[in-house]
């Protein structure tokens, strides 16, 4: 099985949820599918991005720049009542576990999709022709 270094945008969230999130990232250093966390800002590319939902300008910037780009991403918020329809939420206090398990989840399906034959057929093949036809 291949690697899979998946980059992990962050937005606005307060030093206990990156100190929990920088500990998953030295959980899954040894794993085939690793989990690599930076600031989405200043990250080329984040596959995923996880952003605070009690911060008004961290909501803000997701609306603006993420959510427009379809990035998936996560909203970490005290309330479940602050959760967003069609955004994937996280209720604190984060758990490493609990983040690792909805990572997985998120990026197992983003990956199986892309590699599921009936989701994303292949090309078909061109007709055979007959030894002489043209």
């Amino acid at each position: 099985m291949g690697e899979t270094n998946i980059r992990i945008g962050t937005l606005g969230l307060t030093e206990i949820d990156l100190r929990v999130l920088s500990s998953l990232a030295r959980l899954t250093a040894q794993r085939p599918r690793r989990y690599e966390i930076g600031e989405a800002g200043t990250m080329t590319a984040p596959n995923i991005v996880i952003f605070d939902g009690d911060n008004p300008t961290s909501v803000s910037t997701w609306h603006a720049k993420y959510r427009r780009q379809s990035i998936p991403s996560i909203m970490v918020a005290k309330e479940p009542a602050a959760m967003q329809a069609g955004v994937t939420a996280l209720v604190r206090p984060l758990f490493a576990s609990k983040v690792l398990n909805v990572l997985d989840t998120m990026t197992f399906t983003q990956t199986s999709a892309q590699s599921d034959p009936v989701a994303n057929p292949p090309e078909p093949l061109a007709p055979r022709t007959r030894a002489g036809e043209i």
